[in-house]
């Protein structure tokens, strides 16, 4: 296989390329147009160009937020990248949408995709579309086949996208070729390094891709609040740089904002369910431009004879004329061209829509690995790529901070409520110990009193008063006060015996009768031990009464 790109500049120069290039017109011939240029008749006359000079050719082509030709980036350019196949079938599809996008990657497929299929290649339009929803209607008819391409741009002007084939433009469809082969090697690569940065946010309100709530307030508002009036006002423009990131299947996956509402709802680039967990995402340029090298370590180990590049217009307008540093080393490889997304189509373990990510596609019907060429060397950061990547820098180690010390307080919480449960446990295993003990007490017909003599405070159990008759709520026990039911005969015998065993300091035990209030007589033993300070002193003595 071969792959040759050009800029289109005229149909005289478009001859001359395609003469001087020996590009045949065969039916294995696929063209990509990426083109920046959001003009219906431009397209329609650039098509009809390609088509009246290769009638044979299969071609798919979509409107951009950028272009990429041999790693370097234009704006509101034309693309043309012309790859002729020697082993594989080329075969394509153009549909108008009907719903979301389900049923457009549902009928793709099943129009497309046969036993041998082993790539499929698909844009689509932005604003009428869930990309995620366009994948699923691909993988409910097949999970397998590799899924590559991305959503149309329009120069972030988020009005109009479009899609089209040698004879059919839409602003409202898909467009998909597959790939029939057994020869063909293909390999998809992604890069991200989008930070995640602030607190979790939930989303409580959402219909597929139409955000309306994230926690208590609407999606409009909840931009405003986190940056201001000014960002929530050039909604979705801006946005694209502050997404939000999920985390699914193990990727973190970044969701851009494609249009904002009048009710304070916004549309998202992929769907969301309600109870998601979402950061704001921010990128790292350090961190985006130094996985270029392990991106080429790892392309470089395969058979490459095209790369084909479907980016974010994320990364373009955040890393400005630093983007190259991502795109340009990749030429050293393969001849390479692509354009900037609203949204990457890229197959792992399942077929994904990402966002704020470089996906890179590499094909080749040779076995053979070529060595690396001299590479580029990189753009260096701009002043305000600086700045920006300070700021972006401060971002990261401040959210940081601020998760750690969430982290340290959601532990302290987290160890209260352990902490408490306990004690709850704890006091509720007391309050059942004191119940078996004040039944205990009852059954044996024992009370327990505890005598402070420094304070000349007395404490009953509650038996005690049920001994002696009385009511606790109305009556407050005392030395005096327990002499007093004591019976008259027996008083001074108890008085008596209560000193003494405190001089001798021994246990205290007697058996005397009680006249209760009601005039009832009962015959109790009292027993009791006395406790003394470091001077001998009594302090206090702990008791039982026998009924």
């Amino acid at each position: 296989m071969k792959s040759i790109n050009t800029y289109y500049e005229n149909a005289e120069h478009l001859k001359d390329f395609i003469t001087k290039n020996n590009i045949h017109n065969s039916e294995s011939l696929l063209i990509q147009v990426f083109t920046g240029i959001i003009n219906k008749k431009y397209i329609q006359s650039l098509l009809q160009e390609l088509h009246s000079l290769l009638p044979k050719a299969k071609i798919i082509g979509s409107t951009t937020d950028g272009e990429i030709l041999e790693g370097r980036v234009s704006t509101q350019k034309t693309v043309l990248s012309f790859t002729q196949f020697e082993q594989t079938q080329l075969e394509v599809a153009l549909v108008a949408n009907h719903d979301d996008g389900y049923l457009s990657g549902e009928t793709l497929a099943r129009t497309l995709i046969k036993k041998e299929s082993k790539l499929l290649i698909a844009f689509t339009t932005a604003f009428n579309t869930s990309g995620e929803s366009f994948l699923n209607g691909i993988s409910a008819i097949n999970s397998d086949i590799i899924v590559s391409g991305g959503m149309a741009g329009d120069n972030a002007a988020f009005t109009c996208t479009y899609i089209f084939n040698h004879n059919q433009i839409l602003d409202n469809g898909a467009i998909a070729v597959v790939f029939h082969s057994s020869h063909l090697h293909v390999n998809t690569y992604y890069s991200f390094n989008w930070e995640r940065i602030g607190i979790e946010l939930t989303i409580t309100r959402v219909k597929n891709n139409r955000v309306y709530r994230i926690g208590k307030r609407s999606a409009v508002e909840t931009y405003a609040h986190y940056f201001g009036k000014d960002i929530a006002n050039n909604l979705p423009a801006i946005g694209v740089e502050f997404p939000l990131i999920i985390e699914r299947d193990g990727l973190n996956i970044a969701r851009a904002i494609t249009e904002k509402h009048d009710d304070g709802s916004l549309s998202f680039a992929g769907n969301f369910q309600v109870g998601d967990i979402v950061h704001f995402g921010y990128g790292d340029a350090k961190n985006i431009l130094n996985h270029t090298q392990a991106t080429l370590d790892t392309l470089q180990q395969e058979p490459c004879e095209a790369l084909f590049i479907y980016s974010c217009m994320a990364r373009r307008h955040f890393l400005l004329e630093a983007i190259e540093s991502e795109t340009l080393p990749l030429a050293d490889i393969a001849p390479v061209c692509g354009f900037f997304t609203y949204g990457e189509f890229y197959t792992a373990h399942k077929k994904e829509l990402l966002n704020q990510s470089m996906t890179i596609l590499s094909l080749s019907e040779s076995d053979s690995v070529s060595p690396i060429k001299n590479r580029v060397e990189k753009v260096p950061l701009s002043l305000r790529a600086n700045s920006i990547n300070a700021l972006s820098h401060l971002i990261n180690v401040t959210s940081s901070e601020v998760k750690n010390q969430a982290k340290k307080m959601q532990d302290y919480t987290h160890k209260l409520e352990k902490n408490l449960t306990l004690l709850t446990k704890q006091s509720q295993e007391l309050k059942r110990q004191k119940e078996y003990l004040r039944k205990s007490q009852e059954i044996a017909h024992i009370g327990v009193w505890e005598f402070n003599i420094l304070q000349n405070r007395l404490y009953w159990s509650t038996e005690i008063y049920n001994i002696f008759g009385l009511n606790p709520e109305e009556f407050e026990p005392s030395y005096e006060k327990f002499l007093e039911y004591t019976h008259p005969d027996d008083r001074e015998l108890v008085n008596k015996e209560f000193s003494n065993s405190i001089e001798e300091k021994r246990h205290y035990q007697i058996s005397h009768r009680v006249l209760r209030k009601d005039k009832a007589l009962r015959y109790v033993e009292e027993r009791g031990e006395h406790s003394y300070d470091k001077e001998g002193n009594i302090t206090k003595t702990v008791g039982i009464v026998l009924d």
